[in-house]
């Protein structure tokens, strides 16, 4: 008699257990769509099944603990189950948290120009797992969420343009700030590509170069290649061995 109440008992506690996971996942719920009202439906719609997944696979475990009887035999092998689940969908969690990562803080969007390690390209699509941006040389690069969660992405995109950034090298032997007057020159030659002043500054020396960095705004980014070319050009009417890179 006394095993079939304690076991009545069992059944409600594991039933609140269950109502509660319910009430906590409205709440959550609620709260998350309101947060989250500028994110996609789509991955919102996710965002939302994994909550509601993770409350009541937790609240099902409590359940089960409370009316089982060997306690901590079913503490065991639930705890082997959890493990064994976070291993299996290890991959998936971090996909889904680097996709969390872009749609919701948005470091970028489809059209902006990125740099990352060193490749500068349009954002032309992002879907779940990677985003695909397009160089210059209307190379194609798909770049996987998860790679971005450990790496810095830098946003080149402005109200005017984008931030195009080179290196200028000189020979040793020239006067630094003749070579410096004439760069600035030369790019404000066309001044028409540019949405604002260069700024150009002494970088380091290295293999009997002087290196300078030019920073600017360039209006459109088709135009970088071209930009740098002409640069290089007009610098070679100058020093014969100058390099623009």
């Amino acid at each position: 008699m006394n095993e079939s109440l304690n076991l009545v008992l069992r059944l409600v506690e594991a039933g609140l257990v269950m109502v509660a996971a319910y009430l906590i996942v409205r709440f959550t719920l609620s709260v998350t769509k309101r947060t989250l009202q500028h994110v996609e439906p789509t991955f919102l719609a996710k965002i939302l099944m994994v909550e509601k997944l993770i409350v009541y696979f937790i609240a099902l475990i409590i359940a089960i603990s409370i009316i089982s009887l060997e306690t901590i035999t079913m503490s065991i092998l639930l705890g082997v189950l959890v493990i064994g689940l976070i291993v299996m969908f290890y991959d998936l969690l971090r996909n889904m948290g680097a996709e969390y990562y872009v749609r919701v803080y948005r470091p970028f969007k489809i059209g902006d120009w990125i740099e990352l390690n060193g490749v500068t390209g349009r954002v032309v699509n992002i879907n779940a797992l990677s985003t695909t941006i397009e160089t210059i040389k209307g190379e194609r690069v798909t770049i996987p969420h998860v790679y971005m969660l450990n790496n810095p992405i830098l946003n080149k995109t402005t109200q005017s343009g984008i931030v195009a950034k080179f290196n200028v090298g000189i020979p040793f032997d020239i006067d630094p700030l003749e070579a410096r007057k004439i760069i600035r020159d030369i790019v404000e030659s066309i001044r028409g590509e540019l949405a604002d002043d260069p700024e150009i500054k002494i970088l380091r020396t290295e293999r009997n170069y002087i290196i300078f960095d030019v920073e600017t705004i360039i209006l459109n980014p088709a135009k970088i290649q071209y930009i740098k070319k002409h640069i290089e050009r007009e610098l070679k009417k100058f020093w014969d061995h100058a390099e623009v890179y």
